[in-house]
């Protein structure tokens, strides 16, 4: 039995021409559209989607010669509609290629009265048709007219097709679309004198149906068969087929509708007739009319007013009346009179993209500042000239509102339950919610048997998370633990109580009882060669603890190797490190050195001294050569950088943050820090414990309260540059510092002619 493989691709490419224009003028709108009832008439009658011929099939012995036959099968139902017809042509699809170059002989065979079964017994019936192809066309059509037609009986099966001897190369065409099984893949096998359903030889693809179709004629029909279509042209000068158009503010909708009458397989005649139209928009019917004319068999009209070389669908007044602005779709459709038939009515509706362009505008931009998604709408939103646009602000759980700032202004007392409204807006906008965070006061104690760290957290921000580290007493173990009198020991996790997105005060309550479980304890003991030295040299550690001992080799010496029991550890000592996990046992270590073999790396001093009016951490440092080394400097209360020299020279503006940083350090080096007072004077004439300032660290604002009216406040940088300044009335006053760098600020205030300094850190 012979097998079957599938080959290439097919791509079918259509040329339309366009030939002399012929006119069709209007003719007077019906109240309805008639109801066309086309007659009888002839057709293809096929398995194949013509449409969708994408692959062929070929022997898979292509180096000898074959015989086989490709047949397409219709029952006595299927024949039911045409009773009576003849079969007059035969049309198969064939391949050619270089790699497989088509070659045999090629006979079109008709069979009456055949007989299928399941696919499991198949007969074609009486051959009562045989004629030889004269001329082939490959990668296309071949078109056979029977020289003896085949009347069609519907009370017996009709099969034809194609029967290729001494084939070289490829065969027919198929489809990839659903295969009509025991009709459209019929196949003869010349070797096994035998018919199959070609999908049954276990292919690895499945055929859909093969290229092959018959025209059935109705010898008695009225209708002559045509093949209208309809499209749009952008002007008939031009001639171009468009599918998209824009039409200007102020400007009306004309179009160039064009029909065809295309000459395609039977549609082959002129028409000469009245044609009915129908056209829409965006499906809605707007109007219809008949007209007659004459097309001749593949020539083109265009419609036209019977004024201008075009139509007007719409006025720019009906545009702009109708409220027609944007993208819309306008379609015409077009079908003959009775007495003609429509060979493939799919393309007689053509279809444009109309976008009617409105009037311009002009439009604003209002930025909402914040990006936490608390004010809706958010990002950019863009509202037209004179048209409000509505903001809705939805505070986070843990904060309120303190201002609304449009344009850096607040406009807290225009907003209503939340929400604030833009009207008339005539220009761009910034809108922006500020709010306050509410904090929370931690405490945590013990009834003496241990201790937590913290014991005291005074502000804790709302939504926070904070955790507590338990440390029974030797010989305690935790008894239990409470959060605000509520018993939490259940959620203890290695002595560690952590409360997560803090929303109220807590007071936390450790008890310890004795353990009844005796501590045993292991003793590690470190010596070495006299070459250096190992801390802790002696330790006593409680079973399952872990204990590091950092080893440190004199000058010019390293580590030679570590022993732990007697057994060489050396390769478990990390950075001069070596760890006990677990320990469970007593530990002898001992450490050998050896002298290096590397030259001893040099080293500088850096030194560094203030005017007395500042700290500055480390004071004095030795460092190896390409080291780094960072000196942080601390003003005293009501004092601010001034200078910062470095073996002389001013690197001032290299202090980031209150920090002077020394890279690849090459040589020695003496840094000498000046300060002077903060705005002038460093006087503190109120008690600052008067004075609260949170958050502290800030990121977006802070608030200052005081027992006194506070009337002015200042913000220097470590510099002493004024970066913020304002004046009050009140007690309290709220200041934005999201615009700062982040860094150490101080702040002045003034009260009843008094000041008082202090800092805080913006991150």
């Amino acid at each position: 039995m012979k097998k079957i493989v599938t080959l290439f691709t097919l791509c079918a490419l259509f040329v339309l021409s366009v030939c002399a224009q012929n006119r069709l003028q209007t003719a007077t709108r019906p109240a309805s559209a008639p109801q066309l009832v086309p007659d009888r008439t002839s057709s293809w009658i096929s398995w194949s989607e013509e449409a969708n011929l994408t692959s062929g099939i070929v022997n898979d012995d292509d180096t000898n010669p074959f015989d086989l036959m490709c047949m397409q099968r219709f029952s006595t139902s299927d024949l039911a509609q045409y009773d009576g017809f003849s079969l007059t042509k035969v049309s198969f699809y064939l391949w050619s290629s270089s790699s497989y170059p088509a070659g045999g002989s090629y006979t079109i065979r008709v069979y009456q009265g055949g007989s299928y079964t399941s696919g499991t017994s198949m007969n074609p019936g009486t051959l009562v048709t045989s004629q030889a192809v004269s001329s082939i066309t490959y990668d296309n059509w071949t078109n056979v007219t029977l020289n003896t037609p085949v009347t069609i009986d519907a009370t017996q099966e009709l099969w034809f097709g194609v029967y290729i001897s001494n084939g070289t190369g490829l065969l027919m065409s198929y489809d990839e679309v659903n295969t009509t099984t025991g009709k459209g893949t019929i196949y003869y096998d010349t070797e096994d004198q035998a018919w199959y359903d070609i999908n049954s030889l276990g292919l690895s693809f499945t055929v859909g149906n093969f290229g092959i179709k018959g025209y059935a004629e109705d010898p008695n029909a009225t209708g002559i068969v045509i093949d209208l279509g309809s499209m749009f042209m952008d002007d008939i000068n031009n001639q171009n087929y468009i599918t998209d158009l824009t039409v200007p503010y102020g400007s009306d909708f004309t179009t160039v509708p064009v029909v065809w009458n295309f000459n395609y397989n039977e549609a082959v005649n002129d028409f000469s007739g009245s044609l009915h139209f129908e056209y829409t928009l965006d499906g809605n019917l707007i109007s219809a009319e008949d007209i007659s004319g004459s097309i001749p068999s593949g020539d083109w009209v265009y419609l036209n007013d019977g004024y201008n070389d075009y139509i007007t669908v719409y006025t720019a007044a009906e545009i702009a009346s109708g409220n027609l602005y944007g993208t819309h779709t306008f379609c015409m459709s077009v079908q003959p009179e009775s007495g003609w038939y429509e060979n493939d009515a799919s393309d007689n509706t053509g279809c444009l993209t109309v976008t009617f362009e409105g009037p311009t505008q002009t439009n604003y931009s209002i930025t909402v500042v914040n990006t936490d998604n608390t004010v809706s709408p958010s990002g950019t939103v863009t509202v037209a000239q004179g048209a409000s646009q509505t903001f809705n602000i939805t505070p986070g759980s843990c904060n309120t509102i303190s201002d609304v700032l449009v344009d850096g202004s607040s406009v807290l007392s225009q907003v209503v339950n939340n929400s604030y409204t833009f009207t008339n807006v005539t220009a761009n906008h910034t809108f922006q919610v500020i709010y306050n965070t509410t904090y929370f006061a931690l405490t945590a104690h013990t009834d003496g048997n241990g201790s937590v760290t913290p014991t005291n957290v005074a502000s804790a921000a709302c939504g926070s998370s904070q955790t507590f580290t338990i440390t029974p007493n030797s010989g305690y173990v935790i008894d239990y633990v409470t959060d605000n009198t509520v018993d939490v020991t259940a959620s203890v996790v290695n002595n560690v109580y952590t409360l997560s997105n803090i929303q109220l005060n807590h007071d936390i309550y450790v008890a310890f009882v004795e353990s009844t479980t005796p501590t045993v304890t292991y003793t590690v003991t470190a010596t070495t060669d006299g070459n250096g030295t190992v801390t802790p040299a002696n330790a006593t550690v409680n079973a399952g603890d872990n204990l590091s001992l950092t080893i440190t080799a004199n000058t010019g010496y390293v580590i030679d190797y570590v022993t732990d029991n007697t057994m060489d550890v050396t390769t478990s000592v990390v950075n001069n490190v070596y760890t006990l996990n677990n320990i469970q046992l007593n530990h002898t270590i001992f450490v050998a050195f050896v002298e290096s073999t590397t030259p001893p790396t040099a080293t500088f001093t850096v030194t560094a001294t203030t005017d007395g009016n500042a700290t500055v951490t480390p004071a004095t440092s030795t460092v190896n050569a390409g080291d780094n080394l960072s000196i942080t400097i601390t003003p005293n209360s009501g004092y601010i950088i001034s200078t910062v020299t470095d073996n002389g020279a001013d690197v001032t503006n290299q202090v980031n943050n209150s920090v002077y940083t020394l890279t690849n350090i090459v040589a020695n080096h003496d840094v000498q820090v000046t300060c002077t007072q903060q705005g002038g004077t460093a006087v503190t004439d109120f008690a600052l414990n008067s004075v609260k300032i949170f958050p502290n660290p800030a990121e977006s604002y802070i608030t200052i309260q005081s027992e006194r009216i506070i009337e002015m406040v200042q913000i220097y940088d470590f510099t002493g540059k004024v970066v913020y300044s304002t004046n009050g009335t009140n007690n309290t006053l709220v200041v934005p510092v999201s615009n700062l760098s982040n860094g150490i600020y101080f702040i002045k205030m003034e009260s009843e002619g008094q000041t008082v300094t202090t800092k805080f850190v913006k991150r």
